[in-house]
């Protein structure tokens, strides 16, 4: 019932329900609408008394959350930002995280532009890493930002922008393209364990565009631009280099339908970074996958002896190892050669 009452904004109403109902045996979710009430009706200090409690509680994540959502939904246009500022002052010291938010940072921002105020670095920061979709990403690209953007920062964006092509289907190959074109932004990093995660999602993200972007994994991989740019171990390196040959080889074989010269140099390039990755780091984690793709590589561009040659070594590299991954990718193996020789 004093749900419904709120619907309607009803709230004293939805209040005196609301402490009668048996929501008072659930502390944080009876504290949640009260909050709610009391933001509602301007009673900002009595909100942020019980906001400071919500922020305790062992679920606090999942409170920040709704509330943040119902202010995005309920506070819009300047009469009724100029409601809610008070409260966002008040919490912008104690729970910066609140504030990881495009919406809730840009009510904040307008409040306080409204009111002739300074907006602090950290809420354009938060306009520029958390966009709400593609099109406000690439605006607030536009904004005038602190310089001091750490690798931090890119990481949380990139992490973002990868969360909004699950909202976004239709725009995958799009949001991709900038999470590409954004990373490249960067430029030298300086934060060796940041920067290894920034250029994995580098890596993945070039790999996962395709086609033209695998010729410059390549080059680059060749002359180390990820470990020295990035910190990203050898390792890395070679796989995606490696991948992105097997990658290339049948490419260019679909677009051609026969067999070339070019195509047989991508493979055997393939092969050569392989046998680096194998030699220097057999404990490398997808290294039993790399091994056998090489045999699917030849398979999928004709040549059946060799690809026999690599489902025959992927067995025997990793025919004792007792790792679920490793004993799913020498069964395939087994499989594929059954299958050619049929």
């Amino acid at each position: 019932m004093a749900q419904s009452y709120s619907e309607i904004n009803d709230w004293n109403n939805s209040e005196n329900y609301l402490n009668k109902s048996f929501l008072k045996n659930n502390k944080d979710l009876h504290t949640f609408y009260l909050v709610k009430i009391y933001l509602s009706t301007g009673r900002w200090e009595n909100a942020l008394e019980l906001f400071s409690q919500l922020e305790n509680s062992p679920v606090k994540n999942y409170f920040r959350n709704k509330l943040r959502l119902w202010i995005e939904n309920n506070f819009n246009g300047i009469a009724k930002t100029r409601k809610i500022l008070p409260f966002l002052q008040a919490i912008y010291n104690s729970s910066p995280e609140f504030f990881e938010s495009y919406k809730i940072s840009n009510i904040y921002k307008e409040g306080l532009e409204f009111n002739g105020r300074p907006v602090p670095d950290d809420i354009m920061k938060n306009l520029w890493l958390f966009p709400t979709d593609l099109n406000v990403a690439q605006e607030s690209g536009k904004l005038l930002l602190p310089a001091a953007l750490t690798p931090d920062d890119y990481l949380k964006k990139v992490n973002h922008l990868k969360s909004l092509q699950k909202k976004e289907p239709w725009n995958h190959e799009k949001v991709q393209t900038y999470i590409f074109e954004f990373i490249e932004s960067l430029g030298q990093c300086d934060d060796d364990d940041k920067c290894e995660l920034i250029g994995h999602e580098y890596l993945q993200t070039l790999f996962n565009v395709g086609n033209e972007a695998f010729r410059k994994i390549i080059d680059s991989a060749k002359s180390n631009v990820f470990m020295h740019r990035y910190s990203v171990s050898e390792e890395y390196e070679l796989f995606y280099r490696i991948r992105s040959h097997q990658r290339l080889s049948v490419k260019l074989f679909d677009n051609y339908g026969e067999l070339s010269n070019e195509i047989r140099q991508e493979a055997s390039q393939a092969e050569d970074a392989l046998q680096i990755l194998i030699e220097n780091h057999p404990k490398f984690k997808w290294l039993a996958n790399t091994v056998r793709k090489m045999g699917e590589t030849y398979n999928l561009i004709g040549l059946d002896d060799k690809a026999d040659y690599w489902w025959n070594q992927t067995t025997k590299l990793f025919f004792n190892s007792n790792k679920y991954l490793e004993r799913k990718e020498v069964d395939e193996a087994y499989w594929r050669r059954v299958w050619v020789l049929i």
